[in-house]
């Protein structure tokens, strides 16, 4: 991505807003994981200054990154960079200052960086797609098949978990909200996505002999995961069809080279909470999910040993 010639003035830092609340259920199940989104982080953010860009992505060559970008799916680095920068940002932004100060080589310009550069990769990623696409046509026909499938399987869902879900609350407010009109893909993805929180919510909530019961009638983790795959499929038929510019001829080399450097800034910002944590267990982790080899690749080091004085 090219850098902009001037820095952007950004505003104290603050809170960030999660893209859903997490949602407590009956019986005093777990709350759903809060989830982040790049569009919000950004618009939290701002633009990342120029200066940023040059020491942090110049301190790699541009075989430096494809080398590390091809170690990753381009999907998995999208699907978990999210909420990795959501936590450590939300972190940041409610630290005290001695807290900020553990984290060194961190700054609020270091998070819109790698959420700038998040969205390119994203934007790289919809291009290729579009230019695999075949014809404008033959993308959309997918887009459609894909829709078709993604509300037959929420109708599905929503009819099996009607039957085990309480008449009233909040779980009965996320059913009936998935199963609500849904026009557009998007709103068809979303639906999905609050399905499969709705049935984790239920199977956390319940005994393990309750979820043997449920297991039994179709509704366990492995329909959970599915609604989320339907979701990230259907969201990709879309951005195929509608998202991506076909004349752009995005390769594989370009896409490889951007996942790479998402990769080095990612693994810079992960380096620094995993460093300020081993110094105070106050300071969260971020969670790498389906990138979690990239903390593998980090050499742990033992702690230097304090040299014994010599005997008088």
């Amino acid at each position: 991505m090219a850098a902009k010639n001037a820095p952007a003035t950004k505003s104290a830092a603050k809170k960030l807003p999660a893209s859903k609340e997490a949602d407590a259920s009956a019986a005093s199940a777990e709350t759903v994981e809060v989830s982040y989104n790049l569009d919000q982080l950004h618009q939290t953010l701002g633009a990342p200054s120029a200066a940023i860009a040059t020491v942090l992505l110049g301190s790699r060559t541009e075989d430096d990154h494809l080398a590390l970008g091809t170690s990753f799916a381009t999907s998995d680095i999208l699907d978990s960079v999210p909420r990795f920068l959501g936590t450590a940002y939300a972190y940041y932004a409610g630290a005290t200052a001695a807290a900020r100060k553990r984290l060194i080589g961190i700054s609020p310009d270091v998070f819109a960086l790698a959420v700038s550069e998040s969205i390119v990769l994203r934007g790289k990623l919809r291009d290729f797609r579009s230019s695999a696409g075949a014809s404008a046509t033959t993308r959309r026909d997918k887009l459609r098949t894909a829709l078709a499938e993604s509300r037959a399987k929420r109708d599905q869902v929503v009819t099996a978990v009607s039957g085990v879900v309480p008449a009233k609350g909040k779980l009965r407010d996320k059913l009936e909200t998935s199963a609500g009109p849904a026009p557009t893909p998007e709103e068809v993805a979303v639906a999905l996505d609050t399905l499969s929180d709705v049935v984790t919510l239920v199977l956390k909530s319940a005994t393990e002999e309750t979820r043997a019961a449920y297991s039994a009638i179709g509704i366990d983790a492995a329909l959970a995961e599915s609604l989320q795959a339907q979701a990230k499929a259907l969201r990709e038929a879309d951005d195929v069809a509608t998202g991506g510019d076909p004349s752009k001829s995005v390769n594989q080399r370009d896409l490889d080279t951007q996942d790479g450097r998402v990769l080095h800034l990612i693994t810079h910002i992960y380096r620094s909470f995993r460093e300020a944590h081993g110094i105070s267990a106050t300071v969260v982790q971020p969670p790498l999910g389906r990138l979690r080899r990239l903390a593998g690749n980090l050499t742990s080091r033992k702690p230097a040993t304090t040299p014994k004085s010599a005997t008088p």
